[in-house]
């Protein structure tokens, strides 16, 4: 009986859910706001999956196999590269439980990379999800299919179910299968640990991110950059694709500036290829000479931030690379949920910077509604990011003499 009463607070919380997004999703289409109409329907779609998965889930009840019964793994991620990076405990935690057992991965194919050279994941495969990486909302194509197929006949004793999409959750018939829940403000390497039975308890400390550098990929970045091979001071990335977490670009050009008229070193700005035309006005924004780098590929950004002094930039995947490299940083943060979503870094290796203003309760994910438009990241001066950063640096000097 309990749980029938669980099943109808559930449905009826996801027919609220999906009415106010479709609802808002007509209103934004009524005003041509095609972009914000998608996404809606998207926050929708993603409710209604997140929901069947849970209901999946509830056939083992969360009881995970014995180590006996455990060769294989299939864990399934399919969001962007902050997610990925704050799965990597996931990958810690089932290779404890399960030591003899193959780990093998379902993630994006632009997030996959950044586990080169990671010898806890044996297979990967690559599985694009418009639910979660914009683009044009469709059905599954033919490869998707093909994917599912042979997913299907592995027979994978046990699924990790973290994020996933409609077409992987039949494999829940045939597997034992295991879901990550959404929790609002719940930390995100808390709410992948409880499927495994971890870190229930909000008091329980939780483990750090571990990224491995892959040797070519350090090798590449120092044959590019060889007058880093002492280490550089400083990288930046200066660009996000939310609205709501990008500060400033003439900000971060004017402490780059300051960093390196200071004398403590170099500083090289990262941005993707897409970005050129940030980095170029960037680049005239600068009055002293920078590096400035858009064709790494995602393992030489995990080497180059690893091999920096100090990371500076916002809210963004790159400062959850940070953490899990221990590269100390800097993290301007603008209307994300703070508690669940910062990196997972100790707090002397990572400053935060954080305006907790009235308006963000009413602000809907990272786009800001309230009246002093994105105050929160706008109240935060070039100078406090440019002191957070000097301390830090100072700090991985200092700790660079004494090692």
């Amino acid at each position: 009986m309990a749980v029938v009463r669980q099943l109808w607070r559930s449905a009826i919380g996801l027919l609220s859910v999906i009415v106010r997004h479709f609802g808002s999703a007509a209103r934004c289409a009524l005003t041509r706001r095609s972009d914000e109409a998608a996404e809606h329907v998207r926050f929708a779609f993603q409710a209604l999956h997140d929901d069947l998965a849970a209901l999946a889930a509830m056939r083992h009840q969360g009881v995970l196999p014995s180590q006996r019964d455990v060769d294989r793994i299939l864990i399934v991620k399919l969001d962007r590269v902050g997610d990925m990076v704050n799965t990597t405990p996931v990958f810690d935690a089932l290779r404890e439980r399960y030591p003899k057992a193959q780990l093998d991965l379902v993630g994006h194919p632009a997030v996959l990379p950044l586990l080169d050279g990671d010898p806890r994941i044996q297979e990967r495969f690559q599985y694009r999800s418009a639910l979660y990486h914009g683009g044009r909302l469709r059905p599954p194509g033919l490869s998707a299919w093909r994917l599912m197929r042979r997913l299907w006949h592995v027979r994978y004793p046990l699924v990790v179910y973290l994020r996933g999409s409609f077409p992987f959750l039949p494999l829940a018939a045939r597997s034992r299968f295991v879901a990550a829940k959404f929790v609002s403000g719940e930390p995100l390497i808390r709410r992948y640990l409880k499927p495994l039975g971890l870190s229930d308890d909000a008091g329980d400390p939780l483990p750090e991110p571990i990224l491995y550098v892959a040797r070519a990929s350090r090798d590449r970045v120092l044959a590019k950059y060889p007058n880093w091979a002492a280490g550089p001071s400083v990288v930046i990335h200066a660009m996000s694709t939310a609205v709501g977490k990008q500060w400033p670009l003439e900000r971060f050009a004017w402490v780059a500036d300051q960093i390196v008229a200071q004398g403590q070193g170099r500083v090289l700005f990262l941005a993707a290829p897409a970005e050129r035309d940030k980095i170029a006005r960037l680049h005239a924004l600068c009055r002293q000479a920078h590096d400035f780098e858009t064709q790494f590929s995602l393992p030489e950004v995990v080497a180059a931030i690893a091999h920096a002094r100090v990371f500076i930039g916002n809210d963004s995947g790159l400062a959850h690379i940070a953490a899990a490299v221990k590269t100390r940083e800097v993290v301007v943060w603008g209307a994300a949920n703070l508690e669940m979503a910062r990196p997972a870094a100790k707090l002397d290796r990572c400053t935060l910077l954080y305006r907790d203003v009235a308006c963000r309760a009413g602000c809907p994910e990272v786009r800001c509604v309230g009246p002093n438009y994105l105050k929160c990241l706008l109240d935060i001066a070039e100078t406090e990011v440019l002191e957070a950063a000097l301390n830090q640096l100072r700090s991985a000097w200092n700790r660079e003499k004494s090692s």
